[in-house]
């Protein structure tokens, strides 16, 4: 069966080149690496950032022609809205509709989708530009808020402002570079993400992940899954995020949901129509034994039952698994070598190390979550004990500049 793959989150291809799909890959040019063109897809097609949609439309009602494409699949969601599209033309179904993309996408659209279902939320406001900026923050109460894009991923360009009302243009100048923006109050409590999954509108929560953030930088720093939490609070964060979900249009997808649990309750800090990324599918995996990236693409494929359902809704417990990453400290230098890579995968428990920089790359400053350095994975019976093995393992790795 011929079928077209849009955009990223590789981990996903492989269910459909294993269920043996003949698989036509459309993917943007600049998300493009070395490794893909080993991969299993039958057909690439790369296409440039500026592309219209009518002109990768029209490529593709060409190529219909030819293959008969019976499904168009698109795991993460800078891809869904493309896929949803090229599925209209070409007159197949996309389960992700565009209202739920555009919820979750954009900031300013996640928070009026909660306040029109009446799901708490916090204040925000939007700025198109540095003057509108400016006048929000001069007449803000607040005492700190939080400053980021309105459709902007990966921790990029969010920056912390405390006492608003004092700012000035030369703050706004060095600090805020792209418009618009999503100014919002800033939560005070303990971060947590939740991955779940939707099917014809019925929500699925699988587990809960504890978040370690850098309070410098707002860089997640690590995971452990499960996050350890009485029942009541499993319960409050569970039904707010099934409110969140319904309230975005998110019905047929695998979410991923970052959520602060304050001192009112939890609140929304941001949701995705894909699942996690920091390798959170393989800590559930390892505790679960249940894969996300499986039932991402079993839910796109179009054949589910209420076996699955059953199967992945009640998973197994075993243990608990987190990530722990190393953050630059050489912003500028040049990598000359790595070392303990090699003693941070001998430690008991750990799964993965590696080392994310080479020799000759330029370390770069933490603005984003991509500079990070190196990452290591372990699971223990023990969460104190799995703590421990991170903080362990991660400090054995370190580099050399030239």
């Amino acid at each position: 069966m011929n079928v077209l793959l849009c955009g990223g989150i590789r981990d996903h291809h492989d269910y459909l080149y294993q269920a043996g799909y003949q698989v036509t890959w459309l993917l943007n040019r600049s998300s493009l690496t070395p490794e893909d063109w080993n991969s299993s897809a039958r057909r690439f097609i790369v296409y440039a950032p500026e592309d219209s949609y009518t002109l990768l439309a029209e490529q593709v009602r060409q190529l219909h022609q030819q293959l008969d494409f019976q499904r168009v699949f698109a795991f993460h969601d800078d891809s869904q809205q493309l896929a949803a599209h090229l599925a209209h033309a070409i007159g197949r179904d996309f389960p992700i509709s565009h209202a739920a993309v555009h919820n979750t996408r954009n900031k300013v659209a996640a928070r009026l989708a909660l306040d029109g279902a009446g799901v708490p939320s916090c204040w925000y406001a939007e700025a198109t530009d540095k003057q509108a900026l400016f006048g929000i923050l001069r007449q803000c109460e607040l005492a700190k808020v939080i400053i980021k894009p309105s459709d902007g991923t990966g921790s990029i360009g969010v920056v912390a402002l405390e006492e608003p009302a004092n700012v000035d243009e030369g703050w706004l100048d060095e600090h805020v570079t792209c418009y618009p923006v999503l100014v919002e109050e800033f939560l005070c409590g303990k971060e947590f993400s939740v991955e779940s999954f939707s099917v014809s509108g019925r929500h699925y929560v699988l587990g809960i992940t504890e978040k370690f953030i850098d309070a410098a930088s707002f860089i997640e720093i690590g995971h452990v899954f499960p996050a350890e939490l009485d029942s009541l609070i499993t319960e409050e964060i569970t039904s707010y995020v099934a409110k969140v979900l319904a309230a975005t249009g998110i019905e047929h997808t695998v979410a991923h949901t970052e959520i602060m649990l304050t001192a009112q309750g939890p609140r929304l800090i941001e949701t995705h129509t894909r699942v996690g990324g920091d390798y959170i599918p393989q800590l559930v995996r390892q505790v679960t034994g249940v894969d996300l990236y499986e039932i991402g693409a079993r839910l796109q494929e179009g054949h589910w039952s209420s076996y699955f359902v059953e199967q992945y809704t009640v998973p197994a417990s075993d243990g608990w698994c987190g990530i722990r990453y190393l953050l630059p400290d050489a912003p500028g230098r040049i990598v000359k070598s790595v070392h303990g890579v090699e003693q941070a995968r001998a430690f008991p428990g750990v799964v993965q190390a590696h080392a994310l920089r080479k020799p000759g790359e330029r370390i770069k400053s933490l603005i984003e979550s991509f500079p990070r350095t190196a990452y290591v994975i372990a699971k223990s019976p023990s969460r104190t004990e799995l703590c421990d093995i991170l903080t362990a393992a991660i400090g054995s790795i370190h580099y050399e500049y030239e």
